[in-house]
């Protein structure tokens, strides 16, 4: 024990999956990391497994301990799973427990992934991602698409959607536990998403509300209990009369790929983006005094307005958003087609939170921000790993005199300002890091 005095305390995911408890609790406590491999549960996800004051070491591919030869798709794997670990700030650790990997051209992909994490130590020393948004999760340590299904039921599906909706949408996240709801550490986030999170704790409800009126905005989807409606959304629940409870139940909402007979559509006047999209089973609410609607369900060509689906409620300085249907549901049954349903709840987010950059690329573009002593870098890993010549544009929030740089060779990249922020055009192939100076 002498000996370890200093150095970090770090446990495996799987021990907090199977101990459960207060031995749980206490281990999580304990720690300084989490240990866990891409594919259960590591940093390559939304970040399950991360919390408050924890850091995540993983392994860039699921070991075996059948002993067998690398390939070069397995490199290719372990290379863009270390690129998004560090991506988001991990340390990436490839790990060749089981697997032979013989000279030849396997090795190219890790030896270019530790190439470029050279190249990027001196930019990266010291950083940490951008807080922005907060996707809250009512679990401990969320299991990712390597653990049993089962996990996914209940609240986890929402997180998973919640998550990937944000992504889809080019929102600058972290998931943290419940607990974070009543630290002061919250105040770091300029907003907070709950999805699926069910009823708060009076101690969670009034640090919401604290935050809400020192400027933070709260995102919020699904059905909520009358009171917390009432408190944080400014709406009650509304009982339909006879014939117009028979009109909506006759009406479908959840179509994909056919007309919809009921669509959510944002008010002209909100400024959100227009267009048709598919919900979630509603919960029939009314707004208050003092609230205003900024989509409805509607129907007809004519557009026609038949239940609120995004309320606004002002909190001092700051707001409440919320859809009181699940709209990340509603975004994962298309399979993440409906890019323009993602691209509404980004607007709205930012109606009160401003984003510290916007992407405008293909689906399935990762990005991440994160902020040193040298400035800030921007990493952009397509997740597919197989495309080439991506058109992307990224709009930074950025003071003027900023310089941007392509963070591995250093070369000037042509940027422009637009409307106050600092906007670039570039073609992404597999991956990419800008460097944005600063003034």
């Amino acid at each position: 024990m002498a000996r370890s005095r200093g150095l970090p305390l770090v446990f495996n995911g799987c021990v907090a999956e199977y101990l459960r408890g207060e031995w749980q609790q206490r281990i999580i406590a304990a720690a300084d990391g989490i240990l866990l491999e891409s594919a259960r549960g590591g940093i390559k996800g939304v970040g399950r497994g991360v919390h408050l004051d924890k850091m995540v070491w993983n392994y860039t591919h699921a070991h075996t301990s059948f002993p067998r030869l690398s390939t070069l798709e397995s490199e290719e794997q372990d290379e863009l799973n270390g690129r998004l670990a560090t991506a988001q700030g991990a340390a990436p650790i490839v790990s060749y427990a089981g697997r032979f990997l013989l000279p030849g051209s396997e090795r190219g992909p890790v030896a270019r992934l530790f190439a470029d994490l050279a190249r990027l130590a001196p930019l990266a020393a010291g950083s940490e991602p951008v807080p922005h948004a907060a996707v809250i999760s009512a679990m401990d340590l969320q299991p990712t698409e390597g653990w049993n299904k089962e996990h996914r039921a209940g609240h986890d599906a929402h997180l998973y959607a919640a998550a990937g909706l944000l992504r889809d949408a080019g929102v600058q996240q972290v998931v943290l536990p419940r607990e974070a709801l009543t630290d002061p550490r919250l105040a770091r986030y300029a907003a907070v998403v709950l999805a699926g999170v069910g009823e708060l704790r009076p101690a969670e409800l009034a640090a919401l509300t604290a935050w809400m009126e020192a400027g933070g905005t709260l995102l919020a989807s699904g059905p909520l209990p009358a009171a917390q409606m009432r408190a944080l959304c400014g709406a009650e629940p509304w009982q339909p009369d006879p014939a117009t409870a028979a009109a909506l139940a006759a009406l479908r909402w959840d179509q994909i790929d056919a007309t919809y007979d009921q669509y959510l559509a944002a008010d002209p006047a909100s400024g959100l983006p227009a267009g048709r999209h598919p919900f979630a089973e509603p919960q029939p609410v009314r707004a208050l005094a003092g609230t205003a609607v900024l989509a409805h369900a509607v129907t007809g060509e004519d557009g026609t307005p038949l239940l609120p689906l995004l309320l606004e409620r002002r909190h001092g300085r700051g707001r409440a958003l919320w859809f009181p249907c699940a709209i990340e549901l509603a975004w994962e049954r298309g399979n993440g087609v409906h890019r323009g349903l993602a691209r509404l709840v980004a607007a709205a987010l930012a109606r009160g939170a401003a984003p510290p950059y916007r992407l405008d690329a293909p689906r399935g573009v990762f990005s991440n921000l994160m902020e040193g002593p040298a400035g800030r870098l921007l990493h952009l890993v397509d997740e597919q790993n197989d495309r080439h010549d991506l058109p992307c544009r990224v709009a930074f929030a950025a003071p003027a005199g900023a310089r941007l740089r392509d963070a591995l060779t250093g070369a000037a990249i042509a940027a422009r300002r637009e409307d106050g922020v600092l906007v670039c055009d570039l073609s992404l192939t597999r991956h990419a890091c800008l460097h944005l100076e600063p003034a």
